[in-house]
């Protein structure tokens, strides 16, 4: 379709996102020839210039119910817009690689209308699909089984509990009557120990219940006894320093 009209120039020329653009050859349609064409793919509007910058298309193709074919009996690199129904046109191009030939069929098959619907739909699957796995950990389902069957999945119900008897033999650890049981020690009444450094008797716990005194005169007791054993080791030192 040639182009002559005000506002799909403005859209081929204005700032509108553009999905593809690049240099192809395009082949005439009453021109077999191959001819060099500046095209640029904005949504399902592929436009074609005679040269990169120009003001305005000399054409434009709508990329609605056409199917992209590799074309036959061509030069390398080719392919063709297939539109359906009789007396509808073929769109055969020619790029100078292989990879740019998928990139602008991929483009072109993915510009259609149908293809965004289809891709819409998938996404909104994908979106149900994740609002309801959502719901499923926010609300987990609650338990439903029944007793008989929560008793035959619990390994423990299956045990027979031990007769009173055995029990009885399971809990009794006590040591034999005759083992005698070792004693523990105690420090502070040991009835053989021997005088300390001073020439002191131990102290003895079963001693001390038997006597009762004051701390007064526990302590004028000791320390009339420090008093005196200072007094001989002071004496002893003095004969060892005169001998």
């Amino acid at each position: 379709m040639k182009v002559n009209d005000k506002h799909l120039i403005a859209f081929a020329t204005g700032s509108a996102p553009v999905d593809k653009q690049g240099y192809m050859l395009k082949r005439g349609e009453v021109n077999k020839a191959f001819q060099k064409r500046w095209f640029v793919l904005k949504g399902n509007l592929l436009f074609y210039f005679e040269r990169k910058g120009d003001k305005e298309p000399i054409g434009v193709i709508v990329l609605e119910g056409c199917t992209v074919e590799l074309a036959e009996n061509v030069d390398a690199f080719s392919f063709e817009l297939v539109f359906p129904g009789s007396g509808c046109r073929t769109y055969v191009f020619a790029t100078d690689t292989q990879e740019s030939m998928e990139d602008w069929m991929k483009s072109i098959t993915c510009a259609g209308y149908e293809y965004m619907k289809l891709m819409v739909a998938e996404l909104q699957r994908h979106l149900d699909e994740l609002n309801t796995n959502k719901v499923k950990l926010s609300n987990p389902t609650q338990n439903t089984r029944t007793p008989a069957q929560a008793a035959s999945s619990d390994p423990w119900s299956a045990m027979t509990p031990p007769s009173s008897r055995q029990a009885s033999k399971l809990v009794d650890i006590a040591p034999p009557a005759d083992e005698a049981k070792p004693r523990r020690y105690n420090p502070f009444n040991v009835s053989d120990a021997t005088v300390d450094l001073f020439g002191a008797q131990p102290f003895c716990a079963e001693e001390a219940a038997k006597c009762s005194r004051t701390f007064e005169e526990i302590h004028t007791e000791y320390g009339k006894y420090i008093e005196q054993k200072m007094r001989e080791h002071s004496l002893s030192a003095k004969k060892q320093v005169a001998s």
